[in-house]
């Protein structure tokens, strides 16, 4: 009952980390709409909301935005409130598009907003997919425009190009703003969540003092953290830098749920694993021990060792086939408590329970083979003697 028991769950806790890990490495593979490589991220804090408002707002982030650039290395320089990944990004309904109104309720749908300059998409590795980027020229004074996402091109102008087509949404100066450019879908909520509706907007039409910075560099981006802190003290010494990773980091963290769980899983199954393989080879060395008699009368009448090797590995390998029947029949019920946590995989996996228990059955069988060739190369004289 003890070994059964513990393959049943050495199996269960194997599969839980055998989906778990294919997960992780699928949602890695994911691709989120941006590309994350030597890519340097910091926030600017301002003293209090009262500073640097309009115009001082833009004038500040695009002076600080200029210290940065001049960096060696730096390629692009972008800023927006939040990060790819980061969950934490606002969001406004859309009122209107290409000139109708939406009716209010459901038809309305929510779409993200971000506040950007004409080097962030460039600088997160967003890819154009029609129109233009923001540039310097879509400031105060002249007509709102902005870019959205491919899911929101296809959501809200389903019958063709949205490029040259308004939309109207409930934030700020974009009451009827010109659709100049479509990207690919940046994904800013968790890995494997479907992609939202996004706007972006030139920050020159509605400044905003406090926000992120993004940095990409020709090489790795730790070479920036200095040259990026005396920037901005330069700047003013009233600010705050702070939350300084790469977007690598990000990315990791957004993944952190999904590789905890892996491991965390891995480790337990790992030692299920190894208490199963120390149960099976305590078990079948005890059970040699007790019939060391009975093997003795066998050899003697003529059997040989392979038939011994067999005789004691069946016993083995009854006891691990039990265990992995309940193991496989525990995982499949368990896998719906897995449904939430996995991506891009099914908790049903079959390639996953096949190979799980193919696995244990291996250790087991491997297990089971040193007790029962050391009851093969027993002496049937000194065997009988013996007893």
């Amino acid at each position: 009952l003890l070994v059964t028991g513990n393959v049943a769950l050495s199996l269960l806790l194997l599969v839980g980390a055998g989906l778990l890990s294919r997960s992780f490495a699928k949602a890695r593979g994911v691709d989120a709409g941006f590309e994350a490589r030597h890519v340097y991220t910091l926030r600017v804090q301002t003293p209090d909301d009262t500073m640097y408002r309009d115009p001082r707002a833009a004038l500040f982030r695009q002076q600080l935005m200029a210290r940065l650039a001049a960096l060696p290395g730096v390629r692009a320089v972008g800023t927006d409130w939040c990060a790819p990944l980061s969950q934490a990004c606002g969001g406004t309904l859309v009122l209107n598009v290409n000139g109708a109104v939406l009716p209010e309720g459901g038809d309305r749908p929510n779409i993200g907003v971000h506040l950007v300059n004409e080097g962030y998409l460039p600088a997160i590795g967003a890819r154009l997919i029609a129109g233009r980027f923001l540039t310097e020229q879509d400031r105060t004074g002249m007509p709102t425009v902005g870019v959205i996402n491919e899911t929101a091109a296809k959501r809200l102008f389903p019958g063709g190009d949205a490029v040259g087509k308004r939309i109207g949404i409930g934030f700020s100066n974009w009451s009827s703003a010109e659709i100049v450019g479509v990207i690919s879908d940046v994904n800013y909520s968790a890995v494997g969540d479907p992609p939202t509706l996004e706007f972006y907007g030139s920050y020159l039409q509605a400044a905003q003092s406090n926000g992120m910075y993004f940095l990409r560099t020709d090489s790795e981006p730790s070479a920036l953290v200095n040259g990026a802190r005396d920037a901005v003290r330069a700047l003013s010494r009233d600010l705050a830098l702070f939350d300084e990773k790469t977007l690598d980091a990000r990315v990791a963290t957004s993944l952190g749920r999904l590789r905890f769980g892996a491991l965390l899983l891995g480790a337990f199954a790992a030692l299920g694993l190894v208490l199963s393989l120390i149960g099976i080879y305590a078990v079948l060395a005890y059970t040699v021990s007790l019939r060391t008699r009975e093997l003795g009368i066998r050899m003697a009448l003529g059997a040989v060792r392979r038939e011994v090797v067999a005789l004691i590995m069946r016993q083995a390998m009854l006891l691990t086939a039990i265990g992995v029947s309940i193991g496989l029949a525990a995982s499949w019920g368990a896998s719906r408590l897995l449904r939430g946590l996995v991506f891009g995989v099914s908790t049903t996996d079959p390639l996953i329970f096949a190979g799980q228990s193919l696995l244990i059955l291996a250790a087991c069988a491997l297990a089971s083979y040193f007790p029962a060739r050391r009851a093969a190369r027993l002496d049937p004289v000194q065997a009988l003697r013996g007893d």
